[in-house]
């Protein structure tokens, strides 16, 4: 009997080329976009050691100097929400009262005791104590805001008119030092770099781990010889 050369089995399992190719394609593809993925995260994770305290920075700029110090520390920037009373602006609390929590603004603090007037009432003064027992009886009234004022206030207050110094009469003195400081860095180190890596000379590997030795010197060691240097 001649047996069907179609009904092989052998002829069944044989596997196209081109099928295992765009299996192998596609698992390569998967795999690149799994490693791609985990590169691209663990730069984020790493990049975000450096961005934080550079966001936390910025964003302190634009606090004033309590809401630096709040507790618990706050990203955003807050400051009291305040209201005009005579010509005046007070900060607005939120005050617990027998008939629930009101808005008041306080006309001065002393000792514990606040001096609140309604906005809507302002000839009524309103004496009461901040703290009674463990509960405190008055919040200050904040709001997000960013104050830009504090980045003119830091270039005036350096300012010293009698000696013609300023904020950007400094800067310009770091500009000029920071230029000079890499022209010359650059003019130096290049040859010094082309001596080492294309010429050949006695003891240039004894000097090459010489140089080396003391750029590995970290800022801790050499700060307090620099500082007797400059101090003379």
């Amino acid at each position: 009997m001649t047996k069907n050369p179609a009904s092989s089995p052998d002829l069944n399992l044989t596997r196209d080329p081109r099928q295992d190719a765009r299996a192998q394609k596609q698992a390569r593809k998967i795999r690149d976009i799994f490693v791609s993925t985990l590169k691209h995260g663990l730069l984020i994770f790493v990049g975000m050691f450096f961005a934080v305290p550079f966001l936390w920075m910025l964003l302190t700029s634009f606090k004033s100097d309590k809401d630096v110090f709040h507790t618990p520390p706050r990203w955003l920037p807050h400051d009291a929400v305040r209201v005009e009373i005579n010509g005046q602006e007070y900060p607005l609390y939120n005050v617990k009262t027998s008939d629930g929590v009101k808005q008041y603004a306080a006309l001065k603090i002393e000792s514990g005791v606040a001096y609140f007037v309604d906005p809507a009432e302002p000839d009524v003064v309103i004496p009461t104590e901040l703290q009674q027992g463990t509960e405190r009886v008055a919040e200050l009234v904040e709001e997000v805001s960013f104050r830009w004022q504090n980045y003119p206030d830091a270039m005036n207050r350096g300012s010293r008119p009698g000696v013609g110094a300023s904020f950007w009469v400094y800067f310009k003195n770091s500009l000029i030092i920071a230029f000079f400081m890499i022209v010359g860095t650059l003019v130096s180190n290049t040859p010094v770099a082309y001596a080492f890596a294309r010429l050949k000379f006695p003891g240039r590997d004894f000097l090459f781990i010489l140089v080396l030795a003391t750029m590995m010197l970290p800022f801790q060691v050499t700060m307090i010889p620099i500082y007797l240097l400059f101090n003379d």
